[in-house]
């Protein structure tokens, strides 16, 4: 994918300089989206510019959402970069503190990314407890991240074991009454499902931001 820098950055500022209206974002999550901006740039030390004045409060309020954002951002950014030793400590305040339902399946997504490549049985057991919040969700960029952990998981898992025996909700489209599950199918399931998304975001946006993502994962 081709980043236009200039651009982006132009569109950042022209964001800053727009005066608030009754569904402006806080100045917290504000920068945390400017930290996402420059991670995916590529630019890291532009990055910790903002998340640093969050971390070490000077910023007069900062809202319940704006450090787990700031804990997903760094360790889909550690994870793009194979830096896994980096990513530890994001995956590990996510796990610990973004674990609670629906609304953190994203969260909980890219943690699954990150247990395909640091421990697989952690990651299959958060991958068993948390598949059911699948079920209805309504957030389709939540279910990509998700799936796409999922896929990272069963890749990774397949590589060493054929099958896996698992008690999966009933409502799973592959749901097998003897709980035994081929790994690989899986994996090609879930990136098949995640690809879907993909393509209608990257169609709906007119970039590859998506698949890219998808396949570098």
């Amino acid at each position: 994918m081709c980043i236009d820098l200039e651009k982006a950055e132009e569109y950042l500022r022209k964001a800053w300089n727009t005066a608030p209206d009754g569904r402006f974002d806080c100045e917290s999550c504000e920068h945390a989206y400017a930290t996402s901006l420059y991670l995916h740039m590529g630019q890291k030390e532009k990055a910790d510019t903002y998340s640093k004045k969050v971390e070490k409060g000077i910023l007069a309020e900062v809202c319940d959402d704006t450090f787990p954002s700031l804990w997903s951002f760094y360790l889909e950014y550690e994870l793009y970069n194979g830096d896994i030793k980096s990513a530890m400590p994001y995956a590990k305040k996510l796990y610990k503190n973004c674990n609670s339902g629906q609304g953190d399946l994203e969260h909980i997504g890219k943690v699954l990314q990150y247990f395909a490549y640091k421990n697989r049985t952690k990651g299959l057991n958060l991958f068993k407890k948390r598949l059911e919040w699948t079920n209805g969700v309504w957030n389709q960029k939540a279910k990509f991240y998700f799936y796409t952990g999922s896929w990272t998981l069963f890749r990774e898992i397949s590589k060493k074991q054929a099958t896996a025996e698992m008690e999966l909700p009933k409502e799973f489209a592959h749901w097998r009454e003897d709980g035994i599950y081929e790994t690989a199918m899986l994996a090609d399931w879930f990136y098949k499902e995640a690809g879907a998304i993909a393509e209608s975001f990257d169609k709906r946006n007119g970039t590859s931001f998506y698949m890219d993502y998808l396949k570098h994962a």
